[in-house]
């Protein structure tokens, strides 16, 4: 098995879940990161955003607006700092995740359905190890990937 299978596994999942939720959120694969990270925490700040996608924060501010418009946030002062803006996740955004999420996981477990029940057991093992290596790296800035 080529481990590019990974990238594969996640584009065909990313075209599954954009057939069936195209109407659903009209939002891209970036909009929807961004919203699904707003929904984790009761306030994310603009730079937090930014960090976290890795991209500018011009695009933050973009991509905000369009999330605004359509009703998933709300951005609001920081009762700290009145400078700083805070984006909050709305209802109708928890919902919109949640239904997103079904997709993914049906998606998903049509995938595995392949593998015994011991297979899927050992094979989940190994895939949380993974996410945990790549949820550290991340952390890290990618700086072990970095070339020079």
């Amino acid at each position: 098995m080529e481990i590019r299978n990974i990238t594969k596994i996640v584009r065909n999942m990313i075209l599954y879940k954009n057939s069936v939720d195209k109407e659903l959120t009209n939002l891209n694969e970036n909009e929807f990161e961004m919203l699904r990270y707003i929904t984790k925490r009761d306030f994310r700040s603009f730079s937090e955003v930014t960090n976290y996608l890795n991209v500018d924060k011009g695009l933050v501010t973009r991509m905000s607006k369009k999330l605004v418009s359509l009703g998933y946030i709300t951005i609001e002062s920081d009762s700290y700092d009145m400078r700083k803006k805070l984006m909050k996740a709305t209802d109708k955004a928890l919902e919109i995740k949640n239904e997103v999420y079904d997709h993914e996981m049906e998606f998903y477990n049509a995938c595995v359905q392949v593998l015994s029940d011991l297979e899927r057991e050992e094979f989940l093992k190994l895939l949380d190890k993974v996410y945990l290596e790549s949820k550290r790296l991340r952390k890290t800035g990618f700086m072990e990937l970095k070339h020079e």
